[in-house]
């Protein structure tokens, strides 16, 4: 033992530093494919999150307009200037949407500006509350599913029953397999699981600065056994090769 400090004595103290520094992304990737292991509450007020918002308001608007338009072109296939009292979908404005809040980790509120046209030529853009129901499969992501559902009961007459008509005889609405994905991690991402807001990696490298540090800010926590593990051997490691880099410092001739 006594061999291996004189040896490491001997060192240059740059290899330590070096060692030092590379645990910070080493580690950083570990907690990165450890889905489920970190809590980060305020990872949802970051501006990464806000894309993600964003990403799925236009998801939700896209949806919209794609699943009027197919009801559209079956209905013009009997009658070609088809309209509900006179009213149909704008080709001109598309559908848009902001999130309002979620209520719980299966739910998003949101509101709609659907664009109507009518045979003067006369736009409207109607406002229409929704909610985004996500049924979740407990091992494969991909085979959850989603549901949009308007509240056409919030909506002024005639518009409620004209929407019903031209977009909404369901009141359900499937969202793309391909989008569910986005939609099923802003969700996570707002219960606070801390690899699901967009820019995770970034996240868990300044976790992994903060963890081999010691400075231990608490904005990030690891909920899992291997998580908790591996931030516990990154301190260690960061305690030990700071330790032996000020001791090659004192020991240069």
């Amino acid at each position: 033992m006594d061999q291996l400090f004189k040896w490491l004595r001997l060192l240059d103290p740059l290899y330590f530093l070096f060692a030092y520094l590379m645990c910070v992304p080493a580690f950083a990737l570990i907690y990165w494919n450890l889905p489920g292991g970190f809590y980060a509450p305020y990872a949802k007020l970051e501006s990464s999150a806000r894309t993600d918002s964003d990403a799925v308001a236009e998801i939700v608007g896209n949806t919209v307009d794609r699943y009027a338009q197919s009801l559209i072109d079956k209905r013009r296939k009997v009658d070609e200037n088809y309209t509900a009292d006179g009213w149909a979908i704008s080709l001109t404005q598309k559908t848009t949407a902001w999130l309002l809040s979620n209520s719980d980790e299966n739910t998003i509120r949101l509101q709609l500006m659907i664009f109507l046209s009518s045979n003067s030529e006369t736009e409207r853009g109607v406002p229409v509350e929704a909610t985004l129901f996500v049924f979740r499969s407990e091992k494969v992501q991909s085979r959850s599913f989603v549901k949009l559902a308007p509240h056409l009961s919030s909506v002024s007459e005639p518009f409620g029953g004209i929407l019903r008509q031209l977009i909404f005889p369901t009141l359900l609405v499937d969202i793309a397999t391909e989008d569910i994905p986005v939609l099923v991690n802003y969700l996570d991402g707002l219960q606070g699981d801390a690899l699901s807001i967009s820019n995770s990696y970034f996240r868990m490298l300044y976790f992994s600065v903060v963890v081999i540090t010691t400075v231990g800010f608490g904005d990030i926590v690891p909920i899992t056994t291997a998580a908790r593990l591996w931030v516990a051997v990154e301190a260690i490691l960061g305690v030990v090769l700071a330790g032996l880099f000020i001791n090659a410092i004192a020991n240069r001739d």
